[in-house]
């Protein structure tokens, strides 16, 4: 009956259990910090996450406007080199009747032409390697987790620099247009005359 009587004051009081195990509750309490930690820390890690996926998807979209740029610049420029081309045959056929005096400026002119052409192919070959060289470097996401701020700061250089090579072959090519125009309508005058 002695027994009976400690059972039934045990199981009527919950706390005595507790009381009579500290190790287990300190345990309990140790492991739900440790729990709350954890959900904060994957609470901390999915922010990153998100913020990494929008920083990710901003890179897609500007190396997109980058291609869709270069893209556009190379159309606009094989349409310069395509009526140069053009130009160069019209003025072969002028020139025909003084090919003995125009025979070395025509040839200045084919080869300014091709040298163009060659150069504005090795330019878009080289911003193609770099783009390329952006999709390994976004295909390494684990890495730009860690080495993100100095990812930010040599994108923004890079694109500057882009920029500022677009705009001088811009005005190399106006330079360059305005130049041959000039040529052009002397070699009209001369042979007019």
């Amino acid at each position: 009956k002695g027994g009976k009587k400690d059972e039934s004051s045990t199981s009527s009081n919950p706390f005595a259990q507790v009381v009579a195990k500290p190790e287990e509750v300190l345990e309990l309490v140790a492991t739900r910090e440790k729990l709350e930690r954890s959900l904060q820390a994957q609470q901390e890690l999915q922010e990153v996450h998100r913020q990494l996926k929008e920083q990710l998807a901003q890179q897609q979209f500007e190396q997109s406007e980058i291609f869709a740029y270069l893209n556009k610049e190379l159309v606009q420029k094989s349409r310069a080199v395509a009526v140069l081309e053009a130009r160069v045959q019209e003025l072969e056929l002028q020139v025909q009747s003084h090919q003995s005096d125009f025979d070395n400026k025509l040839m200045e002119e084919k080869a300014m032409a091709r040298e163009m052409t060659a150069k504005l192919a090795r330019e878009v070959g080289k911003y193609e390697k770099e783009l390329g060289d952006l999709n390994v470097f976004i295909a390494k996401k684990n890495e730009l987790e860690t080495e993100l701020d100095d990812t930010k700061t040599e994108l923004l250089r890079e694109r500057k620099k882009h920029e500022q090579i677009i705009s001088e072959l811009e005005r190399k090519t106006v330079q360059e247009k305005e130049r041959l125009r000039k040529e052009m309508e002397n070699k009209i005058r001369e042979a007019k005359e």
